[in-house]
């Protein structure tokens, strides 16, 4: 009697080990598994969206200054030559004008 009841407990104590160490297991593994990857994941995540937004921001910005000094250079150097092209035409035409009409008016006063 002493013998069964010693196999039959053991055996019982033996089943509830491996139940407890196969529930135990797969509640870390389970555990350990979701921690890691939430933190994988959110590590992953952040470092992705870092450099996506830190790539996307320097090229907008490096794309946005080029136009606006390009159209700032252009207005400006277009701006600069219509008013220096505007007064060297407005001086050359005064003085030939000018030398144009006193010689003009010299011809006509010797005739």
């Amino acid at each position: 009697f002493v013998r069964s009841f010693a196999r039959s407990f053991y055996s019982f104590v033996r089943s509830l080990a491996r139940s407890f160490v196969r529930s135990f297991v797969r509640s870390f593994v389970r555990s350990f598994v979701r921690s890691f990857v939430r933190s994988f994941v959110r590590s992953f995540v952040r470092s992705f969206v870092r450099s996506f937004v830190r790539s996307f921001v320097r090229s907008f910005v490096r794309s946005f200054v080029r136009s606006f000094v390009r159209s700032f250079v252009r207005s400006f150097v277009r701006s600069f030559v219509r008013s220096f092209v505007r007064s060297f035409v407005r001086s050359f035409v005064r003085s030939f004008v000018r030398s144009f009409v006193r010689s003009f008016v010299r011809s006509r006063a010797m005739s």
